[in-house]
């Protein structure tokens, strides 16, 4: 299981989570891999954060698998985050 922990207490829809037994860097690439944009936030704890508006709800479903699907995969060994570092632009 993924088992995000979120980050402070989101007042909207702004949300950043992060994870005590994964390397979200990794999860970061998976999720790109799979066609999401999260933004990697660097600043220890590392942490993704993802803007949600009511236009996302068409993929409520999808995100609800991936995340679970690139978790097991880091787990696996199979993503790796070597050479990934969070930008700010």
């Amino acid at each position: 299981m993924l088992s995000p922990r979120s980050k402070g207490h989101p007042q909207y829809n702004l949300f950043a989570f992060g994870s005590r037994d994964l390397d979200i860097r990794a999860v970061y690439v998976g999720l790109e891999e799979a066609g999401w944009h999260p933004l990697l936030q660097g600043n220890p704890p590392s942490s993704l954060h993802l803007t949600i508006t009511p236009s996302h709800d068409r993929a409520v479903g999808e995100f609800g698998r991936d995340p679970q699907e690139v978790a097991n995969r880091v787990r696996r060994g199979e993503i790796s985050a070597e050479g990934v570092h969070a930008r700010y632009n």
